[in-house]
Formats: structure tokens, C-alpha cells, sequence
């Protein structure tokens, strides 16, 4: 980090993304992401990812990238810690009044719901934009 930051502040916490921000679309982790976090880190802060992953998805990344401590996932619904894979916190409701006015309102459209174990309910079969199934 830089010496010179304004107000001499130094982040105790920096909350990156993970898709697209951090991580191409893909699972990879781009060489140099993993130095450029333990740097960070070795200047004091802890480096989490803040996604719309689940917990399932997110743990494997987060480390490879160096990030070991802590996660928000599931867009800001659970806050995790990565090593081992635990829930800290969860923000849940229950769907089904939603699921099923919404499969009412949209008969033809595809609806998911994931559990905080990491089960992930689909309305029916379909393929995600990286090639993974989900029934």
C-alpha cells in the first residue's frame, strides 16, 4: 500500500468481486491476483471476496487467490469464513410464496433457490453461463 494515502489511512478490510472484476468469467485465478492480495495482506489488511456466489463455489477461488479468512456470498446473504468453509451469518426467508407467485405470473420462465447447506433447487434442468448443469 501506498505510504502516501490520503489522511495516512491504511484499509483494514478490502471487499473485492470475484466474476469478471477480479477473476475472468471462467474459475481461473490470473497470475499475479494471488502476489498482488498477499502484498496487500502483508501490509495488514484482510482481502475478502464479496460475490453472488455460493459458499460452494466461491472457497476454491478465494483461496487460490490467497483470500483465507473471509467471504461474503450468496450477494451479501451470507458472510462465511473460507478456511475451513463455515456460515458466520445468513440472511434467509422463505421462497415458496415468491416461487409461487412468480411461476404463476411467468409460467415459462426457469426459477432457483439455494440453500445455506449449498443445495441449489432449479425449477427445472438448464446450463449456466460457464457450462455447469443444474437440475
Amino acid at each position: 500500500m501506498r505510504p502516501d494515502s490520503p489522511f495516512g489511512l491504511r484499509p483494514r478490510m478490502i471487499a473485492v468481486d470475484l466474476d469478471g472484476t477480479l477473476v475472468p468469467q471462467s474459475d481461473g485465478v490470473p497470475a499475479g491476483v494471488a502476489d498482488a492480495i498477499e502484498r496487500v495482506q502483508a501490509e495488514g489488511a484482510i482481502v475478502v471476496a464479496a460475490t453472488g456466489r455460493s459458499l460452494s463455489t466461491t472457497g476454491y477461488v478465494a483461496r487460490a487467490a490467497g483470500m483465507h479468512e473471509y467471504a461474503v456470498v450468496s450477494n451479501g446473504a451470507m458472510i462465511v469464513t473460507v478456511d475451513p468453509e463455515t456460515v458466520v451469518d445468513a440472511q434467509t426467508f422463505d421462497a415458496a410464496p415468491l416461487l409461487d407467485d412468480l411461476a404463476r405470473l411467468l409460467p415459462d420462465a426457469t426459477f432457483a433457490v439455494e440453500r445455506t447447506d449449498g443445495v441449489f433447487l432449479t425449477s427445472r434442468h438448464f446450463v449456466d453461463q460457464i457450462g455447469r448443469a443444474h437440475v
